[in-house]
């Protein structure tokens, strides 16, 4: 990141002779099947992770030092979220879900506010058709809120096993998100017109992450408990909570995870 994944491949990897590479784990900016199947195989499976707008918006804002920033400026979040030029850095909340799965390849200007989108038609018909691309383009939507269904979900559609899906979370905040003293009904209001465009493709593919959810029925609880209870077993044996030695401006205090001492080279705890 911020790269494209053309010029991640062409930046960081040697080319591939005799096979294409098998995975991708490498934060860079999608821009589509036709680009990604040059270096990987026809048949990759694409996965996209959303997280609700706001949630996103003041994990970033505290994780990147701004809302200390803001403080010191005599600023608040619904100020930035109103004129959010006069803090420039080269991080931006806004639609950023949406620019990093493509929204950068459409006829959409920068920093459009959900009034101007919804008054111009011809930029209301190019977000349909941004939305229309992610649905060919991206195989599965996983949703943050709902991270352990959108596994199980993830298990069946690439035939793996529930023990393949043991996670461990590398990093937490310490204390919940800093909201500068907003209100959530103002902050819901203000991010929905900051970040219009990730609100409606949050919104699109939730809805149908619940309609597969719905559909699953019970057998999909008792999946969702069985993993909690091997993400617990596994965490409990291997891990050790630690105070995470990472600091961006001053900004927030992380927990993570690491492995027990003894067992930094046990194969079983390696490959959550």
């Amino acid at each position: 990141w911020p790269n494209t994944i053309d010029k991640v491949y062409r930046s960081f990897y040697p080319a591939c002779k005799q096979n294409k590479y098998d995975i991708l784990n490498i934060h860079s900016i999608y821009n589509g099947r036709d680009v990604l199947t040059k270096y990987m195989h026809t048949d990759t499976y694409v996965i996209a992770t959303l997280r609700h707008p706001m949630d996103l918006l003041l994990s970033g804002l505290n994780y990147y030092g701004y809302v200390n920033r803001l403080r010191i400026m005599g600023k608040t979040i619904e100020d930035y979220l109103d004129n959010p030029q006069f803090l420039v850095s080269d991080w931006s909340p806004m639609n950023s879900m949406s620019y990093e799965i493509g929204l950068k390849d459409f006829n959409i200007p920068s920093g459009l506010k959900k009034s101007s989108l919804e008054s111009d038609l011809k930029y209301t018909e190019e977000v349909e058709r941004f939305l229309n691309w992610t649905e060919d383009n991206v195989d599965f939507f996983m949703i943050s809120e709902k991270f352990d269904e959108s596994l199980i979900l993830l298990k069946d559609r690439l035939g793996w096993r529930i023990e393949d899906m043991i996670y461990f979370s590398l990093n937490t905040a310490a204390s919940p998100p800093e909201r500068n003293n907003v209100d959530t009904d103002t902050l819901l209001i203000k991010t929905k017109e900051f970040s219009y465009i990730d609100y409606l493709l949050y919104e699109r593919m939730k809805v149908k992450l619940d309609r597969m959810i719905e559909e699953k029925g019970d057998e999909l609880e008792v999946e969702v408990s069985k993993l909690r209870s091997l993400n617990k077993e596994f965490s409990e044996y291997c891990l050790e909570r630690v105070e995470v030695d990472l600091t961006l401006q001053g900004s927030v205090k992380l927990l993570g995870n690491t492995l027990k001492g003894d067992l930094r080279d046990n194969k079983c705890c390696l490959e959550k």
